[in-house]
This record gives structure tokens, C-alpha cells and sequence, in this order.
């Protein structure tokens, strides 16, 4: 996933834009529980959601969840 690169905003002291953030996200299930990873970000989803990081990262770790039941699904029949 790549995020939009940072926009100094009005009277911000940085000069330039910084570049795109590149990030690895991934859901696993360990011990019966999902949990997220999303560049220094691991836990629950629900974490992701209360720790106010996680919104911009929130359609990708969706699209995660869904890619990992779709396998547990398959594995399971």
C-alpha cells in the first residue's frame, strides 16, 4: 500500500513535501485471534481502528481480512 505523500501545511516549519510511504500490511490468525500488522502498527483490528493511525489504513487491512477468511474458508471444505 502506498500512501499520498505528506503536505506541509500553512506556517508548517518543513519546506518540502516528504515522499510516498510504502507499507506492507497483513492480517494472520495466531491462537484463534486475527491480528493486523501495518508498518509499526500490530494488533487487533478493533486496535487499529481505536488507535486513530489506522484510518488511512483501514480499506487495505479490510481487504486483508477479507483475503484471509476466503482462505481459512478454502483450507476449511
Amino acid at each position: 500500500m502506498t500512501l499520498p505523500s505528506w503536505q506541509p501545511e500553512a506556517g508548517d516549519e518543513r519546506d518540502a513535501a516528504e515522499e510516498d510511504v510504502h507499507l506492507v500490511i497483513f492480517a494472520v490468525r495466531l491462537a484463534g485471534e486475527i491480528k493486523i500488522s501495518a508498518g509499526g502498527f500490530y494488533g487487533s483490528p478493533a486496535a487499529l481502528v481505536r488507535s486513530g493511525i489506522g484510518a488511512p489504513l483501514l480499506p487495505a487491512a479490510q481487504d486483508c481480512l477479507r483475503e484471509l477468511s476466503g482462505r481459512e474458508a478454502t483450507l476449511s471444505s
